[in-house]
């Protein structure tokens, strides 16, 4: 196949050559096609095969040129002259390139040693003279710029820019070819270069955005979506503009024009894959950020019910939410009419978004239509072992997605059905995962998943009747699932939910009577699986860190709800025993700080404050638990543990709030202001402070602080100003922590060893319950 190509492109310059030679016999471009032709000719002769004889008629027919394949090569003496070496050299270079990309795969089909040696050299020397050729054909192309003058026609002008760009563009020098291509489309937009030259610049700042550091891609953004618009507005019909169309959108999407990525959508041709695919990806992209910020809102409403950032997020709800319904729901009546059908990766995690929009507007039945559907529907394409539809994580979305749906059905009128459509989903689900060791620790990751989904369907019920009416369908199932089933994922899933539905039923941090219920049967749930992998921990997983890892994980769950039912000390002493086992388990180091916060604010304990900052429970010369001040000091500076740091900075300001609170007079205010410059050190060190979300913790805590205090209630806003503070305190952990003692040191890299290897197996699943629950 390969000589058969080097003989078509043989034929190709003999053709071109006897073009040329019928009006200019002595043509010097004729000459050298007829010399190429003869070079490629002679090389088919050279190896044995069925071409070997069409070589030699080739041959023949080819005139005798005196000197042949060594004729000199003149240097160019004008601009014409130039333009036409640099052409033929370019041409070479795309045959080199041609080689270089097809004769691997026919080297290794070849099962005859001399023709795969044969092969093999081809392939070496084009890849040795490829950039070589290139360079050379870049040096005519600038010989011809040298050579232009008035007279020189814009068109032939134009050829040279093109090829230069695309020259640059191969190559990798993509700044060059943007201002080169860009020069071109830009200066003659009516030329036949200017609309190809506008799609190298356009992929050339999409290649540098993917290069560029995440924090630094604005110019990278505006560049592709200045040349976007340029080619849709000046070739609007054409296949790039609807090209550059559908890769403007994710761009415009991250530079906030949501509006702009919509009218840019509904100028694509509906008929076409690139509309659809626009519309999932708006919709999704949209559908997260509601998604995120709502999370957010929860999260704030428990740790800062404060924040001016809470109305700031409430207000774009709303719009963030239709927007993505518009979108996601056009799309899934394309979908649904076949217009446009084309799956891809992206298309697959929308249509996932589309599934969890359905029903969070309380149109399940909807989302289960596409999940079910037999062209498109993804739990379709999983029964069919369909590839795009073969990652893990996108078929474990699937069947949590499914469950969910016929979960937010159960108080219907086919409640009992829908009871047994969702046990049939949890049995696939099931059997696609696996029973191995490592099935089961991704079964437990995605039913954990579940319950926080649907925590978050109850929170975002739009009426409190409308709430209860998911809540008792929910209820129902997880009692019978909790009571019935023999699966530890099943059985801890429903006591993680029931706990998710005491916490969605809690009034502005208040315990009601339905939030109590729920509380309680969860912690019944808990103890009774405790108890049953206590006994028998191959039942939890057959490997014991994992089993042990999981068991610490429930005793963690019990000691939050005991919290939420006013079982301080019972809920200090089942994370004691987590860290008996475990004691550089950061989360379980983290939850029990807290614990003694809430316990030193409800007796009103002075005490308790100190063992919140300081640690308690002493053991072995050490405290079992660390208290806020260690956690800082042996999380600060650490990426992996950033949440943390953050979280035991916030922990300590509160704890010394609440110590002021706890005193009288001047020896109050003290300890409210130690309390303050806990936060301003902290922002003067770190000023991003972790983020939106505690950046607003932050903010809403500093302005209860300045309250308290007499002072302005202006939260972070003129903290910048504000010295660092290095007095010390009669309580130690004031001050910023400065380099680690040795001891301390030991400590931080007992916290990480401990961290990556105990419970490695599922670290990230209890990091994740935290950072949910925050």
């Amino acid at each position: 196949e390969w000589h058969g190509f080097q003989l078509e492109l043989a034929r190709t310059y003999r053709f071109k050559a006897d073009a040329l030679t019928a009006g200019k016999p002595d043509d010097a471009d004729a000459r050298r096609a007829y010399v190429s032709a003869r070079k490629l000719a002679q090389q088919v002769l050279r190896y044995p095969g069925r071409e070997k004889q069409n070589a030699r008629d080739l041959l023949a027919s080819l005139p005798n040129l005196p000197g042949g394949v060594e004729e000199e090569d003149t240097p160019p003496q004008n601009f014409d002259e130039a333009l036409a070496k640099g052409k033929e050299l370019m041409e070479s270079a795309q045959a080199m390139e041609f080689t270089i990309n097809t004769l691997p795969e026919a080297i290794a089909n070849e099962e005859d040693p001399e023709n795969k040696k044969a092969l093999q050299s081809q392939l070496n020397e084009a890849r040795q003279n490829y950039g070589k050729t290139q360079n050379a054909a870049v040096q005519y192309y600038e010989m011809a710029l040298a050579f232009t003058d008035s007279e020189t026609a814009i068109s032939s002008l134009q050829e040279v820019y093109y090829y230069l760009t695309f020259i640059n563009y191969s190559r990798g020098n993509y700044y060059e070819a943007i201002v080169l291509g860009e020069y071109l489309a830009r200066r003659y937009p009516g030329e036949s270069g200017a609309l190809p030259c506008a799609k190298i610049v356009l992929s050339c700042y999409q290649l540098l955005y993917n290069q560029a550091v995440e924090e630094q891609r604005e110019f990278e953004v505006n560049g592709f979506i200045d040349i976007a618009e340029y080619t849709i507005q000046n070739w609007e019909q054409s296949e790039e503009a609807n090209d550059a169309r559908r890769r403007l959108v994710p761009y415009m999407m991250e530079a906030g024009q949501f509006e702009e990525a919509k009218q840019i959508t509904s100028q694509i041709p509906e008929e076409t894959p690139e509309r659809l695919e626009s519309e999932l990806r708006i919709g999704r992209t949209l559908w997260f950020q509601y998604r995120r910020d709502s999370r957010e809102v929860n999260s704030l409403k428990r740790e800062a019910p404060d924040s001016p950032r809470i109305a700031e997020l409430e207000k774009n709800l709303p719009t963030l939410k239709a927007f993505a319904g518009e979108m996601l729901e056009a799309a899934g009546s394309r979908l649904q009419a076949g217009t446009g059908l084309k799956l891809s990766n992206s298309n697959v995690a929308a249509l996932l978004s589309l599934s969890q929009y359905y029903v969070e507007i309380e149109k399940a039945e909807l989302a289960l239509i596409h999940l079910e559907n037999e062209n498109y529907g993804l739990l379709s394409l999983i029964q069919k072992k369909d590839p795009i539809a073969s990652n893990p994580a996108t078929v474990e979305s699937a069947f949590r997605a499914a469950l969910s749906g016929y979960m937010s059905m159960l108080a219907g009128e086919n409640g009992e059905a829908n009871i047994e459509k969702a046990k049939e989903v949890m049995q696939q689900l099931n059997n696609v995962v696996g029973d191995t060791p490592e099935g089961k620790k991704r079964l437990v990751s995605v039913y954990f998943t579940l319950a926080r989904d649907l925590e978050e369907q109850l929170n975002a019920a739009e009426t409190a009747e409308k709430k209860n009416v998911l809540a008792n369908g929910f209820e129902t199932f997880l009692d019978e699932v909790g009571s019935t089933g023999t699966d530890f994922s099943v059985r801890y899933w429903a006591a993680s939910t029931l706990q998710g539905l005491g916490a969605s039923f809690e009034a502005n941090g208040t315990v009601t009577n339905k939030a109590r219920d729920y509380y309680s049967k969860s912690v019944t749930q808990f103890k009774s699986i405790a108890a049953e992998g206590k006994s028998d921990l191959s039942w939890i997983n057959e490997n014991e860190e994992t089993g042990k890892a999981y068991l610490a994980q429930i005793r963690m769950n019990m000691a939050q709800v005991m919290k939420r039912l006013g079982q301080y000390e019972e809920a200090t002493k089942e994370l004691a025993y987590i860290l008996l086992d475990t004691p550089s388990n950061v989360s379980v180091q983290i939850e029990a700080a807290k614990t003694y916060n809430e316990l030193g604010v409800q007796k009103g304990d002075e005490s308790q404050l100190l063992y919140a900052i300081g640690g308690a429970r002493p053991l072995n010369g050490e405290n079992l638990v660390w208290g806020w001040r260690k956690l800082g000091m042996l999380t600060q500076g650490k990426e992996q543990f950033t949440t943390e740091y953050y979280e035991a900075r916030l922990g300590i300001a509160k704890a010394r709030l609440e110590m002021g609170r706890a005193k009288q007079g001047e020896e109050g205010k003290k300890h409210i202001g130690y309390a303050e410059l806990e936060i301003l050190n902290t922002y003067k060190i770190y000023p991003e402070l972790g983020g939106t979300e505690f950046t607003a913790r932050f903010d809403s805590l500093l302005r209860t602080i300045q309250k308290e205090l007499g002072k302005t209630e202006n939260g972070l806003a003129g903290a910048a100003d504000t010295p660092l503070a290095t007095t010390n305190t009669d309580i130690p952990g004031m001050e910023p922590p400065a380099a680690l003692a040795k001891k301390e040191q030991s400590n931080s890299n007992m916290l990480l060893f401990a961290s990556m290897a105990g419970i490695f197996a599922v670290f990230g699943l209890i990091l994740y319950f935290w950072v949910k629950k925050l």
